[in-house]
């Protein structure tokens, strides 16, 4: 009977002991949320055990692998681990946690993953308000807030996620061609198809608007002290100061452009127009130099790491002037160029022409070499650089891009002109948009599209990327994610 009691006892003391054994808590994993195929990426995770014990780790990686238990750490180390997944997909990853008595935590909340570049995070869609077609070129502010224009008359601002912050209408709900710009305040500046110039603050609200003669097409370029520089149709170029006031006004020629104003480190501003002339004016106001080309010139220009000035136009050359506006070089690329040249980070030219070619210049205009489509292209390249890639990658979109029937690429080119992706956007039929890619700090893509309106989708795209924008020379089609064409 004595030994019954002594066993009793000592099962209690058991009972009691694994009772008091709490498992392990386990945070969400964390890592990288884009990833390629066949390329190993880092990811982490974390346990806190409320009884001080070590713990171990193992990870489902939602591809049908449970990886085995890692060796014991000590409660709330971070433990890291590689894992590389075989083919492009969405995956979930979970992470579990068990403590060096046995007690296991439950699978931690998962962290999903897009294995693959140019998928489509989010978009945004038509409502019953406006059709959400979006011809210009996103912009991007400290914040991670995103800019857009559309065809319906709006400036939309979403954050990083999709979701919408606000939504301004133009005057009369002239659509939006130009591309917003933002300026070293914050403020917003934008430029509808009617020929207004509307500044914005940075949560929607007017603070100024005035209506110039005709349509502008072009991008505001942001000066120094916040003010703006644009070219509207009726052949005038226009500065406003930030507060509104107009510093003054030039006439250009019987028409003026869809060239937006590009301006250097020493203040000065260039651009073409559709008489076939380019320009160079100072910040007050006096033109300095016109240099005859012959044809339209729709391109914006690019200033070059050696302060060059460089073009396309639409008789198939590129262009490259001197600062005092002798030519440097000319190189027929055949096509007619109407996008805006960017420049990389070994001072490489890259500019696409209309029947969708990606062309790669050298410093000095010689033609490297030329990747081609079977679409059109009016959109500029974006350049960045990543972590698995030793070189540039450059983005550029063309509309029919043969990837699918009927439906728009974005192509992902290497600096040595070899493809490394590609990706279809859903697309409005017999319509050519103009957007050019921006990227945001996360590596993701951004492009305005229209509307497959058997479908819905369309407008506006957040794609999946890895990589951020180059930090030198000239990236983007207006040099900055601020769109501000200003070198800085």
């Amino acid at each position: 009977m004595k030994y019954l009691l002594y066993f009793a006892a000592f099962s209690l003391f058991l009972v009691f002991i694994g009772c008091g054994n709490k498992p392990p808590a386990i945070e969400q994993p964390n890592g990288p949320s884009v990833v390629l195929p066949s390329v190993s990426d880092t990811f982490s995770a974390i346990a806190t055990d409320p009884d001080g014990d070590n713990v171990k780790y193992r990870f489902d990686w939602g591809d049908g692998t449970i990886s085995e238990w890692s060796d014991l750490f000590p409660s709330g180390t971070v433990h890291k681990t590689t894992y590389a997944y075989s083919s492009q997909n969405y995956y979930n990853i979970k992470c579990q946690a068990k403590d060096e008595k046995g007690k296991s935590s439950d699978w931690s909340i998962p962290f999903h993953v897009i294995c693959g570049l140019g998928f489509i995070k989010w978009q945004l869609l038509a409502d019953d308000d406006f059709d959400c077609e979006c011809n210009s070129t996103p912009a991007i502010d400290d914040q991670g807030n995103i800019y857009i224009g559309c065809v319906s008359g709006h400036i939309h601002s979403l954050k990083s996620n999709g979701q919408e912050r606000w939504r301004f209408n133009s005057a009369s709900f002239d659509e939006f061609i130009s591309s917003p710009a933002i300026a070293a305040n914050g403020n917003i500046y934008a430029c509808d198809r009617g020929g207004t110039i509307y500044a914005l603050t940075s949560d929607g609200a007017l603070i100024w608007s005035h209506l110039t003669g005709s349509e502008i097409l072009a991008t505001p370029a942001i000066g120094r002290n916040n003010e703006i520089y644009v070219a509207s149709t009726d052949g005038y170029l226009y500065a406003y100061s930030s507060q509104g006031q107009e510093m003054w006004q030039r006439e250009i020629g019987s028409i003026g452009g869809r060239s937006s104003v590009a301006i250097d480190g020493d203040n000065h501003l260039f651009f073409g127009d559709d008489d076939g002339y380019f320009y160079s004016y100072d910040t007050v106001g006096n033109l300095r130099w016109r240099y005859e080309i012959g044809w339209e010139i729709y391109s914006s220009p690019a200033i070059m790491p050696n302060n060059k000035i460089c073009f396309g136009a639409q008789d198939g050359y590129f262009y490259i002037l001197n600062p005092d506006s002798t030519l440097f070089h000319r190189e027929n690329l055949v096509y007619n160029l109407s996008s805006s040249p960017v420049i990389g980070s070994d001072s490489a030219i890259y500019i696409t022409s209309e029947d969708g070619h990606l062309f790669r210049l050298s410093l000095n205009g010689d033609l490297d070499w030329v990747y081609p489509t079977q679409g059109y292209s009016g959109s500029s390249p974006a350049i960045v650089r990543n972590s698995f890639y030793n070189g540039d990658m450059i983005y550029f979109k063309v509309s029919w891009g043969k990837e699918k029937q009927d439906e728009d690429s974005l192509f992902m080119i290497k600096s040595d002109g070899t493809r490394f992706a590609a990706s279809t956007i859903p697309q409005a039929m017999s319509a050519e948009f103009v957007s050019s890619p921006m990227v945001g700090q996360d590596g993701t893509v951004y492009i305005g599209g229209g509307i497959n309106y058997d479908t819905d989708e369309g407008g506006f795209f957040a794609l999946t990327g890895r990589g951020t924008v180059i930090n030198n020379n000239w990236p983007l089609f207006r040099h900055d994610t601020k769109n501000t064409g200003r070198t800085q």
